[in-house]
C-alpha cells in the first residue's frame, strides 16, 4: 500500500521506495528508509499534502512523492 492510501493515525513500516535515484536518495536523507516505522499525521486526502512522523520529525510530502513510498501496516 502507498502512503496516500492510509488514514490519519495509522502506523506503518516502510518496505520499499520506488522512483528515480534522486528521489530515493532525498527520501533516504529525510529518514525514509526501508524498515523504518512511520505514523500518518494527515493522510487520505488526494488534494493536499501528506504529513507523516518519521524518526521524531514531522515531514510534509506532496502526493506525487508520497505515492513512491510503499508501506506495510503495523499493528
Amino acid at each position: 500500500m502507498s502512503l496516500c492510501s492510509l488514514p490519519s493515525g495509522t502506523q506503518a513500516k516502510i518496505t520499499k521506495i520506488c522512483g528515480e535515484n534522486e528521489v530515493i536518495r532525498r527520501l533516504n536523507e529525510m529518514g525514509f528508509t526501508p524498515g523504518t516505522k512511520i505514523k500518518i499525521i494527515r493522510g487520505e486526502d488526494l488534494h493536499g499534502p501528506v504529513v507523516v512522523e518519521v524518526r521524531d520529525s514531522r515531514i510534509v510530502l506532496g502526493n506525487d512523492v508520497a505515492l513512491k513510498i510503499v508501506l506495510a501496516e503495523v499493528e
